[in-house]
């Protein structure tokens, strides 16, 4: 498979911190709920939750039908920008282009991130159509997210800073990556 992979992204994951983390990088094949399993059949629990799994799980029926729905309508999905911000990311197909633009803003009193994200289509330099996303992502500390992980039946938990193994969590890291393991 990594090999595969290879062909498409560099080191054969889609970002670079997955192929430095691990010997062999974890691929998906299925997701349910809070979990996973990956092509060679093992069965996870996602700590990590990216995007909308953290809110909804893994194909979440109800966001599966919604999906199922939508695309048989129209594979075209679209967010708002908002006009005084450069756009983070772009795409041109034929005379329409859509831009997507970005906000996060942390609240440490509340331990809570608020971001959004908003798409604008234009067609012939025209505002077509426009819709907005908001993601409320609430987060722990480092002792109370291992404190969590041991009440879940956790024994051996270990944080490592910034993507590198082995690296201690400091002030002003940009992430905590948790290994945790039951015996």
């Amino acid at each position: 498979m990594i090999s595969r992979a290879r062909a498409h992204m560099p080191n054969g994951v889609p970002m670079a911190w997955m192929a430095s983390e691990y010997d062999q990088p974890v691929y998906i094949d299925r997701g349910r709920g809070a979990g996973f399993t990956d092509l060679d059949g093992f069965s996870y629990v996602d700590f990590n939750v990216s995007d909308m799994s953290m809110f909804c799980g893994h194909a979440n029926p109800a966001i599966v039908a919604a999906v199922q729905a939508q695309a048989a309508r129209s594979t075209q999905f679209l967010l708002q920008l908002l006009p005084d911000q450069p756009p983070l990311r772009h795409w041109w197909h034929g005379d329409e282009l859509l831009t997507l633009t970005g906000h996060n803003q942390a609240d440490a009193v509340t331990q809570r991130t608020t971001g959004w994200l908003r798409y604008e289509l234009l067609r012939d330099g025209e505002l077509v159509r426009t819709e907005l996303q908001l993601f409320i992502l609430q987060w722990y500390g480092l002792g109370e997210f291992t404190a969590m992980l041991r009440e879940a039946g956790f024994q051996q938990v270990t944080v490592h800073a910034d993507y590198q193994a082995g690296q201690l969590p400091a002030d002003g890291g940009r992430a905590w990556t948790f290994e945790a393991t039951r015996d």
